[in-house]
């Protein structure tokens, strides 16, 4: 394999940590035996389920956000690395026309 003057690692490592997640971690409701503590509470674990899912389309996005951004430089990574096989297949004889 040829050496390439690329080094992409570094921003690999930076699409990786890009973004951070959220946390859906919220202290319990509190209850009460009245009626109206019971529709508040109510009304709170409504509001919660809906920003845990919220949170969780979100971190998700985070994750494609890094995927995406790792995968990139890696790409890159690799066509230099064909191109610099290329190149030293050249140096032993054959045409390559392009």
């Amino acid at each position: 394999m040829a050496d390439i003057d690329a080094n992409t690692k570094k921003a690999a490592q930076v699409g990786a940590s890009m973004g951070m997640h959220l946390s859906a971690d919220f202290p319990s409701v509190p209850t009460g035996s009245d009626p109206k503590s019971q529709q508040i509470a109510a009304e709170l674990n409504a509001f919660l389920d809906a920003a845990r899912k919220e949170i969780n389309t979100y971190n998700q996005s985070v994750d494609a956000l890094r995927a995406g951004a790792t995968a990139i430089p890696e790409a890159i990574n690799a066509t230099d690395q064909s191109g610099a096989d290329t190149v030293n297949r050249s140096a032993e004889g054959g045409t390559y026309t392009i």
